[in-house]
């Protein structure tokens, strides 16, 4: 008994089209829709066809994502050294720190 296909050729040349064209969650919304499938369905296939683009992470706020590891390390560069107890304190707090030495010192060349 052959397996029963949850998408059509159709079906995936216009996932393929239409999420190519524009690489949104919108997109995958309004496919979804179409096609009568859940946003999940339709993220799983096109990640199964290799053209999912996975949106970057952000803050509630909108901006990028930064871990206390990379900060700590930022930190540490401009001392040429590395600090790992740094990743345990508050993260505001490293933030200013970093900010303040940007200030201070001025960004840290990539040669230095």
């Amino acid at each position: 008994m052959p397996k029963e296909l949850n998408y059509t050729k159709e079906q995936e040349d216009t996932l393929k089209g239409e999420y190519i064209a524009k690489p949104t969650r919108a997109t995958v919304n309004k496919l979804a829709k179409m096609l009568g499938h859940s946003e999940r369905s339709v993220i799983s296939k096109l990640s199964c066809m290799k053209i999912y683009i996975t949106p970057e992470r952000t803050t509630k706020s909108g901006s990028p994502i930064v871990r206390k590891a990379s900060l700590a390390e930022n930190i540490g560069d401009y001392f040429g050294n590395r600090y790992p107890s740094l990743e345990k304190a508050n993260k505001i707090d490293l933030t200013a720190l970093l900010n303040d030495m940007i200030d201070h010192f001025g960004e840290l060349d990539a040669n230095d």
